[in-house]
């Protein structure tokens, strides 16, 4: 198969359990670039959480926050923002119910949020707030932890012009722009670049994977994925923990 460019999701598919990538999968991806194929992250991460994966790796691009931006080398190239009448009304639904605990908005830059537990994972770049002064930034994507998800959608009939994805087995709920998907991100990528959607392989695990591994030409469920991922994928590879996507690789393109 002719690969062009390899796109894998982080969280429970390109990273260990313990949040890391492995030395295995760092040469398997530093041969892929010498043999001119792209690769990108696509991830729910905002960018300034994917910095150490970055220096890791390499990556051409970054897909963030659940394909509201795409960055290169630093910069942005692509940015959708939940328009402000949007932003600021959700915010007011979120925070004046007991239902939410956490209320965080991402700029792509940095994220504003409510929460004052312990600290997330290092390089996450945080302002807390009790967003009472009210927020102008642009927002790429708002969540919310909130365990009534019938709650959360209650409060989204209201916005058709967003949607709302849920991590499988968490509280976490996220809000973009209803045209800010991974599969989105990567075929604007590939219309960038001159890559068909059968010159792309993809890796995920989670409802947000679910149409970028259906629309690429090779679609790859994690072992541990969702079944709604494995139904949509050509491809089972082995699990994060057994460096799964590098060996996927070394099989099918290397």
């Amino acid at each position: 198969m002719s690969i062009k460019i390899i796109v894998s999701d982080l969280d429970g598919t390109l990273l260990r359990t313990d949040k890391t990538i492995s030395d295995h999968t760092v040469r398997v991806l530093e041969l892929c670039r010498e043999r001119g194929i792209k690769f990108a992250f696509a991830t729910g991460r905002p960018v300034h959480a994917t910095l150490k994966y970055q220096q890791r790796t390499s990556p051409d691009f970054v897909i963030a926050d659940n394909g509201a931006t795409i960055c290169r080398g630093g910069e942005f190239i692509r940015r959708l923002v939940i328009p402000a009448e949007m932003r600021d009304k959700l915010l007011a639904a979120f925070l004046a119910s007991d239902e939410v605990d956490i209320v965080s908005m991402e700029t792509g830059d940095y994220m504003y949020t409510n929460y004052d537990g312990p600290p997330w994972e290092v390089g996450w770049k945080t302002q807390y707030t009790d967003f009472s002064g009210g927020i102008s930034a642009d927002a790429m994507q708002i969540s919310v932890d909130c365990a009534n998800l019938d709650f959360v959608t209650n409060v989204m009939r209201d916005f058709p012009e967003l949607h709302l994805y849920s991590n499988h087995g968490m509280t976490w709920r996220q809000i973009m722009c209803r045209e800010s998907t991974k599969a989105n991100a990567v075929e604007y990528l590939c219309a960038q670049l001159g890559i068909k959607p059968e010159n792309v392989a993809a890796f995920g695990d989670d409802y947000n994977d679910v149409d970028m591994i259906a629309r690429a030409g090779s679609g790859v469920a994690i072992a541990g994925a969702i079944p709604e991922v494995k139904a949509a994928a050509k491809f089972v590879c082995g699990a994060n923990d057994d460096d799964g996507i590098a060996r996927w690789i070394e099989e099918h393109v290397l």
